[in-house]
């Protein structure tokens, strides 16, 4: 049951109401775009779960977009397409060198994040995949399982399988969706290998301040802009943080935040950590907020006990790792296995599933998955070194060797000699 979160659990649930936000709820329509268009009387909502918005009421003649999107993952650009077609402009920075957050897969389309909905109780991302023409495949459970020492059990994979009966699976895995979400956007909009180091509310007047959830203001008054702080993510980013908050402790200013003419030196200082910035009306925070919490600069600060309520906001999938094999046939099915398996204790993986079922259900790869969980199961991944492919999450030939020691254990060595072709993995608990 801990499984039991669809790709975009984290994009349809009610936007927490304690988070940093100007935002709009499901219920009301977005501010107000910055010249005249055609918009709908009724909007939707344009935030979803941990996307939060950070405002500041400005003419859009001092900015360089209306609003900016801290995130690509499902969140960030559901709210970054919603956005769009209001007539806002966006821009979408993300740290990683792709899109899709924890919804992460492989060239198979088998998922290394987030793998299953149950429809039609899920209708948002039902919604949104019909909305953008894709398709979705069942998740196959019927047949024997595999167990230890190539032995076997007649049936039982529904409730042995993390997903339980019932599920299916995006075509393409749940990288098609962030696909198609990007798609959607224009050009240029999406910036990868860009990562926030602060969010800064510059006013006009005399202080700045954040507009949080239930109406209250933090660190003063007055409208501005919002200037996200970026860099490449090559760079340290531990340092540049330090950085920006040393450089705000030397701003003058109310005590409780940035004061107006000051605050703009700030991205100055980063010059040797290779700042640049971004102004904005609005800023959509759609990164995990535990994350955002501890490598973001907020400036004025964000109120202590509001921090620490970020801080203890568990992130989804956070302690789990997964593993995906790719092979020539999908033989599970031909020897009339499920491709279930109970691997054993000493396994790199608890259990797997079926992740891709090739030709006859119109996907790209043959392909199984398994999933473990908790901090030492990720720091077995991660001791087989980095990956060959990031972008992939190709593993390194130890970590794949290891791999077909654990698939032989149940499927048969000879079985997983003949048939293995690639194999990815993902480490959650360091992202």
């Amino acid at each position: 049951s801990q499984m039991r979160a669809s790709a975009v659990s984290a994009a349809t649930a009610k936007p927490v109401r304690n988070l940093i936000a100007g935002a709009v709820s499901s219920s009301s329509s977005p501010p107000p775009p910055p010249r005249s268009r055609t918009h709908q009387s009724h909007a939707p909502a344009v935030l979803f779960g941990w996307a939060t918005m950070l405002s500041s009421a400005t003419s859009t003649a001092a900015c360089d977009v209306d609003v900016v999107v801290v995130g690509a993952g499902i969140s960030g650009l559901t709210a970054a397409a919603a956005l769009h077609a209001f007539g806002f402009t966006v821009a979408v920075v993300e740290a990683r060198a792709r899109t899709g957050g924890r919804c992460f897969g492989t060239p198979e389309g088998a998922d290394l994040g987030a793998s299953w909905a149950w429809l039609p109780d899920e209708r948002h991302v039902g919604d949104a995949a019909h909305r953008l023409g894709l398709t979705w495949v069942p998740q196959r459970l019927d047949g024997r399982v595999a167990l230890p020492g190539a032995r076997r059990a007649a049936g039982g994979g529904d409730q042995l399988a993390p997903c339980g009966p019932g599920a299916v699976r995006m075509q393409g895995g749940y990288s098609a969706l962030a696909a198609a979400l990007e798609a959607a956007l224009p050009a240029g909009t999406v910036r990868l290998g860009t990562e926030v180091i602060a969010i800064e509310h510059i006013a006009a007047s005399s202080a700045a301040a954040w507009r949080l959830a239930d109406g209250a203001v933090a660190g003063g008054g007055g409208s501005g802009v919002v200037r996200v702080h970026v860099r490449a993510t090559a760079e340290d980013a531990a340092a540049s943080k330090k950085h920006m908050e040393a450089a705000a402790a030397e701003t003058p200013g109310d005590a409780g935040g940035v004061g107006g003419a000051g605050a703009r030196d700030v991205g100055d200082r980063g010059g040797s950590g290779g700042l640049t910035q971004l102004t904005a009306r609005f800023a959509v925070v759609a990164i995990p907020p535990r994350v955002a919490a501890a490598r973001v600069t907020f400036l004025p600060p964000l109120p202590s006990a509001q921090l620490a309520r970020m801080m203890a906001t568990a992130t989804w999938a956070g302690d789990w790792c997964k593993v995906v094999a790719s092979f020539k046939t999908p033989f599970w099915r031909e020897n009339g296995d499920s491709g279930v398996a109970q691997m054993s204790q000493s396994s790199l993986f608890a259990v797997t599933w079926e992740a891709g079922g090739g030709q006859e259900l119109g996907e790209a790869g043959n392909c199984l998955a398994g999933v473990n969980f908790g901090k030492a199961a990720c720091a077995r991944l991660d001791s087989f070194g980095p990956h060959v492919d990031q972008g992939t999450g190709r593993s390194s030939p130890a970590l794949r060797a290891a791999v077909a020691r654990d698939l032989a254990d149940v499927f048969g060595a000879d079985t997983i000699d003949d048939q293995l072709l690639h194999v990815y993995h993902q480490a959650w608990m360091g992202e």
